[in-house]
């Protein structure tokens, strides 16, 4: 299956879809938008995750001779 294809953030979002939003799940799947919007998403989230780790990161003062200890 499709679903398969996206990280946790697509997987999560889907999960909503067709428990929260079942109406807007279906016609998404019906007009073949859900799968490309979803791995947009999870795109989007991923890179926001990875920037606020960086951001926390370089705020608490984290080395990389910090992580070897």
């Amino acid at each position: 299956m499709y679903e398969q294809q996206f990280g946790r953030y697509g997987r999560m979002h889907l999960r909503y879809l067709k428990q929260d939003r079942p109406v807007l799940y279906i016609a998404m799947v019906m007009d073949g938008s859900l799968w490309p919007y979803l791995e947009e998403l999870n795109n989007q989230a991923q890179k926001r995750m990875e920037r606020l780790t960086s951001q926390m990161a370089d705020q608490e003062g984290v080395t990389e001779e910090l992580k070897a200890e």
